[in-house]
């Protein structure tokens, strides 16, 4: 750790001596962060923030959302199956239910069980860009954003067009999309339809899906009105998926989603009222070989109003909020239950001098299982020179339990109705920096949760109970650099590269049973994407990552993707897991092999 952090800083201490002496100025377009209270540049936020954007998605050899954040820093996602079928996407060592997701700034996280959380109806051709906001945001977010925030933003780009894709791979896998968008005066229409397929690799991992969105956008002066509807229908092979003593796992999941936002601004004062409505019904066999066996069904329905406001003074930007939901669930298997939650939130961001920041912020909740408690937040940042900073932020946050972690009952494993919400506390240090063609980050951190939830068993042979453990401390470091080398050199065939490297320790002293989840994190994750320009203008990427588990040793996955384009249409080839390594990511399931795709894309009119 020590050896670890020496060259970190020694990197960055170098990265410092780069800027100091070059003396050439290059134009660079601000990225705004909007998940966050108030929308923020990248570079003043004083946390550790990721954004993807739709161009470097177009870049990489990816077709589904969790194959896209499996190459980000800090992530782990345990993929049961292939594509976007079904994923457990967790933070800096957290699980997987410690993880909130957004879809355009609003809180979309299935109450039933955090396996559901990225059944979005999206296809990643619809992603505008993705926001990464790593550590707590509870103070800002409320429920369940322990160790980071995932803000998925849909394309509105304001303009008539038509676009598509089709792909075809290995194992008969195929996606096919088409998304319109008419623009007329004060409306935006945005409409996309997907379907995806596949065989499978091995046995019962075949799939198919359905997406489709509609997503209307009203402009009226300085107010937008934006609005997401969404339906995804899955049914897949679930070989393994929750225990491995059962391979003919079957499921179904629907999801309907509602999602309204929308951005008033008067002068120096903003409003921001949300709403979402969501509905999920989820069908499980435990062997669809014999249904009778072994079946649950799942109806869930989830109800959030927010209203957030800010106003622009001498003081700065104080931002004030509120927000109550409910969440209901009909279960054949969990019984009837419901939960209301009511929140308050506040935060100030304030320049105490002209190269120091601080932002104090706080939530204050309630809901049916606890009394009013206070979770509060704070951050500074401090400008060594310009587009270099140093930052600091404290935060704690807190988790409710799941339904299924509280009344699920099944041949392998038992709920527990008397759990306690999760709380952590995070202490995060680190530096960034940001040029036109050179940004980078180092972040170090520490957090100490109580009351953590996992599925324990005390010998191999007895069934999972959830249970709250009594602590767990876990502290990290992070080493992120980007360069865009086409900037500086752009007659060179290689464009740009990223490097990034994660560490995260656990001790885990305090955990004497055998766990599902908590004490199973990735302990060393490396990341290398190289992007170069071939001839005949094709484009080449090349992602590698190197992945150790805490338990398990490590493995070595290549991805590369050939892209052209020509006219209106942009032809690929990608193949996956080019040396054909064997792994898994959970419960001793081999991830597919060596696997090839390719794919087609259009665009009429201006995306």
């Amino acid at each position: 750790m020590k050896k670890l952090l020496l060259i970190s800083v020694f990197i960055a201490v170098f990265i410092l001596n780069l800027f100091a002496q070059e003396e050439k100025v290059y134009d660079s377009p601000e990225i705004v962060v909007t998940g966050t209270k108030t929308p923020t540049p990248l570079i003043q936020l004083n946390r550790s923030v990721e954004v993807i954007t739709s161009e470097k998605i177009k870049e990489l050899s990816v077709s589904s959302l969790p194959e896209l954040l499996n190459l980000s820093l800090g992530l782990d996602v345990k993929q049961r199956g292939v594509s976007d079928i079904q994923s457990d996407i967790s933070i800096r060592g957290g699980s997987f239910e410690q993880t909130l997701i957004l879809i355009n700034g609003i809180k979309i996280s299935d109450p039933q069980t955090g396996h559901h959380n990225m059944n979005i109806p999206v296809n990643i051709n619809d992603i505008e860009r993705i926001e990464i906001l790593r550590g707590p945001g509870s103070s800002i977010h409320g429920a369940n954003a322990l160790t980071g925030v995932i803000n998925i933003i849909t394309k509105q780009n304001g303009l008539s067009s038509v676009n598509g894709n089709l792909s075809y791979g290995s194992y008969g896998t195929y996606n096919m999309g088409v998304k319109g968008t008419i623009v007329s005066g004060f409306l935006q229409n945005n409409l996309s339809i997907s379907k995806s397929h596949s065989n499978g690799y091995i046995h019962n991992t075949n799939y198919k899906n359905i997406n489709l969105n509609y997503s209307p956008r009203f402009v009226f002066g300085n107010s937008v009105i934006n609005i997401f509807t969404g339906y995804q229908d899955k049914k897949f092979g679930a070989n393994g998926f929750y225990s491995d003593k059962y391979l003919n796992q079957y499921e179904e999941t629907k999801t309907t989603l509602i999602a309204i936002n929308s951005d008033i601004s008067y002068n120096k004062f903003n409003i921001s009222p949300k709403f979402l409505f969501r509905k999920h019904k989820d069908r499980y066999l435990l062997d669809y070989l014999r249904p009778v066996f072994y079946e649950n069904n799942h109806k869930t329905d989830s109800y959030n109003f927010q209203l957030e406001s800010s106003y622009e003074s001498v003081l700065g930007t104080t931002g004030i909020g509120a927000e109550y939901g409910t969440d209901e669930i009909a279960s054949s298997n969990l019984g009837n239950h419901s939960r209301k939650k009511y929140g308050l939130s506040i935060e100030q961001k304030s320049n105490i001098f002209e190269s120091v920041d601080i932002s104090l912020g706080g939530y204050l909740y309630k809901y049916d299982v606890t009394e009013w408690k206070f979770v509060p937040s704070f951050a500074v940042g401090i400008n060594l020179i310009e587009k270099i900073k140093l930052f600091a932020n404290y935060g704690k946050s807190f988790r409710l339990p799941t339904f299924t972690e509280l009344y699920y009952t099944s041949p392998v494993q038992v709920g527990n109705k008397l759990l306690q919400p999760e709380e952590t506390w995070t202490i995060e240090s680190g530096l960034k920096f940001n040029e036109t063609y050179i940004t980078g980050s180092l972040s170090l951190y520490y957090r100490e949760g109580r009351n953590l939830i996992d599925w324990s068993k005390k010998i191999i042979n007895d069934i999972w109970t959830s249970e709250n453990i009594a602590k767990l401390k876990t502290k990290g470091i992070e080493l992120s650099l980007n360069v865009d080398i086409n900037k500086v050199l752009p007659k060179i065939f290689i464009k740009s590269v990223s490097f990034g490297y994660s560490f995260i320790e656990t001790d885990n002293s305090e955990i004497n049973y055998i766990s599902k989840y908590v004490a199973d994190h990735l302990k060393n994750q490396y990341l290398l994407n190289v992007f170069t320009r071939l001839p005949l203008n094709i484009s080449n990427n090349i992602s590698m990552r190197y992945e150790q588990r805490i338990n398990s040793g490590g493995y070595f996955i290549c991805d590369t993707k050939f892209s052209k384009e020509l006219n209106k249409f942009e032809f690929s080839f990608s193949v996956n897991n080019i040396f054909d390594k064997y792994y898994t990511d959970f419960s001793n399931i081999p991830l597919p092999g060596i696997n090839i795709l390719g794919e087609v894309k259009f665009v009429f009119g201006n995306e």
